[in-house]
């Protein structure tokens, strides 16, 4: 899991965000492939042997570990959003204290 110190520059945050989108696109590609994988087993007659001996393919899991890096990488990018916004209403309290 990836951390809220783990990504503090704007680089970080670039890659972050790059990550995302990449995980994005695998989650598009495990669920088209998923559609495939089981339209090709109702074709033949045939079952996964995974899901025989699991209940849940391969690829099913695959779907759930990339929702899950997704999930991990919304609530990094929303922490460091929200730390961006803690620290600009910190130095706009700073400025107002040195007025008074």
């Amino acid at each position: 899991m990836i951390a809220l110190d783990d990504i503090r520059t704007e680089t970080d945050l670039v890659t972050c965000l790059r990550m995302r989108r990449q995980a994005e696109a695998l989650l598009d590609r495990l669920m088209k492939n998923r559609t495939r994988t089981e339209q090709y087993h109702r074709d033949h007659g045939t079952m996964d042997p995974m899901r025989t001996v699991t209940g849940r393919t391969a690829i099913d899991n695959a779907i759930d570990h990339t929702k899950e890096i997704l999930r991990n990488l919304d609530r990094v990018i929303q922490s460091d959003q929200e730390a961006d916004s803690f620290e600009t209403d910190c130095a706009g309290l700073s400025r107002l204290r040195r007025r008074a």
